[in-house]
């Protein structure tokens, strides 16, 4: 048959004719038929052709107006821009954003409609793109306009071809008003808890000071009372007065804890890590908690065998008040005639394990998931165990500052184990030194005593004076002090920090500054016992710091080292006995 498709159709009519006027002359019909039955099919074929044509035409239609209607009605605006920034297309939520109808918007620099702040964020934006990134996005600030308020916008860039319609990017426009006004409330909200908790502090530390001032009295004078010799009166008392010194030193502690708390919760306890020999720390923190062993009728067992040779990186200052605390919780939840172990060991990952092990009460199941919480008790304690309940929550987030962990296991009636993991350290070389002898002489060692409160002066008169050979000067105002600094050229000056007119500070500062009185060591004795106003006192050049209320064998301490002009260490010789079975008992 012959193949219609490939003429044309005016070449097919002539074709007809031609064909036609040779089949009147010749008389073919079959031929005419055939030509007949061959045009019909082709015209059949067009027919077809077309009417797929406009099939595919009206489909391509279709989805022109869905991909209009997508994105003129998306719920999320886009936009076309060019090299300078200039709006090419945008659909209805875009223009809607940008408050403006959509043929004033189109080939207008986007910049028109943007903040100030915003325009060369956009600028710098679109020469990323162009240069250096296929895709990219920036948030910009819509403008403010009568009627609407500004909103803030994210533009996520997508570069397209080179030479397409001259546009650099095609953009989806999302309105992040509200994510920023989040952002915004979560922000003021994080000030504002920063604000609260730094005069949280700060009320802490004028409580403290206001606390510590009547404490310093109440206790100092009850002391005195205790070692003031034989009389009959005071023996009718002596129970009260011991009573009034453990009720206030009580008082003190919680106060020091609930400000240890504070400080941590602040970011303000600066931690020294440095490797540390384990048995010195342990040693050390049982000296100080021997007088409450004896109280408490515990027998205390360590084994120095294990931690003599151990090292851990740690703040010196900051473990043995961790261990002092764990020690001191053992003791207070112990039996009757009970006991407290000690140890140390290796554990995972090259750390060192310390724990502390009593024969006490033991904690409940249900209470373990809590203990380290802050103003958290033990449900079951007894009665007569009182506190703030911040004592546990301290030490773990003082082990959590020198990289360590801490943690508990314990049953209800069985007693526990306390234990702290740090990361082991390199030995040193190093010795733990004897304290001075006692100061022996004849002549008179002159204190100036820099006071307002006479209550205060009259306290330390009264310490004083049982120590032989010193005599005590008074000033109530740093003016008289300095002034009699240079007339008497005391050996030492003990100043308070919080005084009227100028400040213990000030009063350093200016007697440094005088050559008469420059060598003269000043020893602060202050109510203002946070952490960051001992150090602020140590590094302005105080030889001591010592809170109020003042512990009276520290402040004689004190004196007896400045008097012989050495640094004291404590003596562990007598805090651990060894026995046969390799343990010292204290």
């Amino acid at each position: 048959m012959l193949n219609l498709k490939q003429f044309k159709n005016s070449e097919l009519a002539e074709r007809l004719a031609s064909s036609l006027s040779a089949l009147e002359d010749s008389k073919e019909k079959p031929e005419l038929q055939l030509l007949t039955n061959n045009l019909q099919t082709h015209q059949i074929e067009l027919e077809m052709q077309n009417r797929e044509l406009r099939e595919t035409q009206e489909k391509l239609e279709q989805s022109h107006n869905r991909y209009v209607d997508l994105y003129d009605f998306a719920p999320v605006g886009y936009l076309t821009l060019n090299n300078k920034g200039c709006i090419l297309d945008i659909n209805l939520a875009g223009a809607s954003m940008l408050g403006v109808e959509r043929s004033q918007i189109l080939n207008q620099p986007l910049t028109q409609w943007l903040e100030p702040e915003y325009q060369q964020p956009l600028l710098s934006h679109l020469d990323l793109l162009r240069d250096h990134s296929t895709q990219a996005q920036v948030e910009l600030g819509i403008k403010t306009q009568v009627g609407k308020a500004g909103i803030d916008i994210q533009l996520e860039c997508l570069r397209v071809p080179e030479g397409e319609d001259n546009a650099l990017c095609r953009s989806a426009m999302i309105d992040i008003t509200e994510r920023k006004q989040a952002e915004q409330r979560l922000g003021d909200a994080k000030e504002y808890a920063e604000q609260a908790n730094l005069a949280k502090t700060q009320f802490l530390s004028r409580m403290s000071h206001e606390l510590r001032t009547p404490l310093n009295a109440i206790l100092g004078f009850a002391q005195i009372l205790e070692t003031s010799g034989k009389d009959d009166t005071l023996d009718d008392h002596a129970d009260k007065i011991k009573m009034i010194i453990d009720a206030g030193w009580h008082l003190q502690r919680i106060i020091a804890d609930l400000l240890s708390l504070s400080a941590i919760e602040a970011n303000r306890v600066e931690i020294y890590l440095e490797d540390i020999n384990l048995a010195e720390v342990i040693h050390e923190t049982l000296e100080l908690m021997s007088p409450l062993a004896k109280e408490s009728d515990t027998t205390i067992y360590a084994d120095p065998a294990n931690c003599d040779d151990c090292y851990v990186r740690a703040d010196r200052v900051r473990l043995k008040q961790v261990l002092s605390n764990l020690i001191s919780n053992g003791l207070t939840y112990n039996q009757s005639h009970g006991e407290l172990y000690i140890s140390c060991e290796p554990a995972t990952e090259g750390n060192v394990r310390i724990k502390v092990t009593d024969t006490g009460i033991g904690i409940s199941e249900e209470a373990l998931p809590t203990i380290f919480e802050s103003f958290r008790h033990l449900h079951d304690r007894p009665r007569h165990i009182v506190g703030a309940g911040v004592g546990l929550s301290i030490c773990k987030q003082l082990v959590t500052l020198m990289e360590g962990t801490i943690g508990v296991e314990s049953k209800l009636g069985l007693g526990s184990t306390f234990w702290v993991e740090l990361k082991a350290g390199y030995g040193r070389h190093g010795a733990i030194h004897d304290s001075p002898e006692q100061v022996e002489g004849t002549h008179d060692y002159l204190i100036l005593y820099v006071e307002d409160s006479p209550s205060h002066v009259h306290l330390v008169q009264n310490i004083i004076s049982g120590m032989g050979h010193i005599r005590l000067l008074s000033a109530h105002t740093p003016n008289l002090a300095i002034e009699m600094a240079r007339a008497h050229r005391p050996d030492l000056i003990l100043s308070d920090v919080c005084l009227p007119g100028m400040d213990g500070f000030e009063l350093l500062s200016r007697l440094r500054a005088d050559g008469r009185t420059s060598q003269i060591p000043v020893i602060a004795v202050s109510a203002s016992a946070m952490t960051r106003d001992i150090e602020r006192g140590l590094r302005a050049g105080f030889r001591r710091y010592l809170t109020k209320p003042l512990d009276i064998k520290e402040f004689q301490t004190a004196i007896k080292d400045m008097m012989t002009d050495q640094i004291f260490y404590p003596d562990f010789t007598d805090i651990l006995k060894k026995y046969d079975n390799g343990r010292g008992s204290l």
